[in-house]
């Protein structure tokens, strides 16, 4: 993966030391790592584990597994919020940071670092509602209600039920 990165000049998403058991990532993964990487979670690297990219930090995905928490304050790399797929409501993460690091003005950094990373990102909102989950992105809902308006919810999971009833036959 770092080598196809490297040949299509874009970063890499990587998942490191989230969990105990992944401690040693950073040994396995130092000498490919550039500044344009996203290196999600953390929790588990040493102070000066010595990868290069941007820290994603992901504390309420991290607090509800279990995993710890990384302590993101502590590393020389950048810092941004993420959300792990917890959902998609980047200010509450921020909140969440800032409350673990006691810190709102670094959590509010961290923010601001991740928006640096997707400046098309900054007006993007989650909102929570009484039925349901809503997500604009760009000024356009594409989450209403839990559902999306992009695409036939249905559709695809009928096709998805489809292709892998005979992906499991083929096994």
């Amino acid at each position: 993966a770092a080598g196809l990165a490297a040949d299509l000049g874009v970063g890499v998403h990587v998942h490191v030391a989230e969990d105990i058991v992944d401690a040693g990532a950073a040994d396995r993964l130092r000498h490919l790592t550039t500044d344009d990487w996203l290196l999600v979670h953390g929790v588990h690297l040493a102070d000066d584990h010595g990868l290069r990219g941007t820290i994603v930090h992901c504390p309420r995905s991290n607090e509800h597994n279990g995993v710890g928490y990384a302590r993101p304050a502590r590393f020389t790399n950048p810092v941004a919020l993420g959300t792990d797929g917890f959902d998609a409501d980047v200010v509450t993460e921020m909140h969440k940071a800032a409350e673990l690091a006691g810190d709102d003005r670094l959590a509010r950094q961290w923010l601001a670092t991740g928006y640096e990373l997707f400046p098309e990102a900054r007006e993007d909102r989650v909102v929570e509602g009484e039925l349901g989950l809503s997500v604009i992105v760009d000024g356009e809902v594409v989450l209403h209600d839990g559902r999306p308006t992009r695409v036939d919810a249905d559709e695809i999971r009928a096709k998805a039920a489809e292709r892998g009833a005979a992906l499991s036959r083929r096994w």
